[in-house]
């Protein structure tokens, strides 16, 4: 046998949904009917047979003022999506299966890399969701220095999502200099991911400059 077709291939060719793609690449809105029509999206995706990897990163931090009242952060919008991914299957053979991606930028970063973990509060765990970093080089050298490394909130600063390289470094540090996020050390964010992938086995580390180079 030279090669076999994806499992959605195998439970879907021929039958009338016609849907033979594995993945789906999502991104989650900032507004509250953006949060449930996502979910939408996500359960006809998932039910169909395919994965879902899903991007937070424009999500506003706990707290945060948008348009329509402070924001729950992207913890509470996790739970919510955990129980709706926990109820679903794809066609009844395999339980849903999804993966949010999330920069270690992010004002909740460090919330959310326990979300997974055995202290967790039960009410706020998401063990039906997988997690993946999706990391500048600016972060690794900072931790590698023991540098000091800043969160933002997605609703102050703009951008950072969706740059990397060079471009990312430059616009990260001077949201730095203009005082706009938390301070925190490196490596004291390094010591979450790592405690985290010891208990949980994740997040996944991917890394976004050398994915794009």
């Amino acid at each position: 046998m030279a090669y076999i077709h994806a499992s959605p291939t195998l439970f879907n060719a021929g039958l009338p949904s016609g849907q033979l793609s594995s993945c789906f690449l999502l991104r989650l809105g900032e507004s509250r009917q953006d949060w449930f029509r996502g979910l939408e999206d996500i359960s006809i995706l998932a039910s169909a047979g395919g994965g879902i990897g899903l991007d937070v990163n424009r999500l506003a931090g706990v707290g945060a003022e948008v348009d329509d009242g402070p924001s729950p952060g992207v913890p509470s919008i996790l739970a919510l999506l955990d129980k709706a991914v926990s109820l679903l299957s794809q066609r009844g053979r395999r339980p849903a299966a999804m993966t949010v991606y999330m920069e270690p930028w992010h004002r909740d970063i460090l919330s959310v890399l326990d979300l997974k973990r055995v202290h967790c509060d039960p009410s706020r765990r998401t063990d039906s969701l997988f997690y993946a970093l999706w990391i500048p080089d600016l972060f690794m050298e900072r931790v590698e220095q023991d540098g000091e490394w800043t969160l933002f909130d997605p609703s102050v600063v703009d951008g950072l999502a969706g740059l990397y390289g060079e471009r990312f470094s430059d616009v990260y540090r001077r949201y730095e200099d203009m005082g706009m996020g938390t301070v925190v050390r490196a490596r004291d964010v390094w010591t979450s991911i790592i405690r985290s992938q010891i208990e949980t086995g994740g997040p996944f580390m991917m890394y976004k400059d050398a994915v794009n180079k």
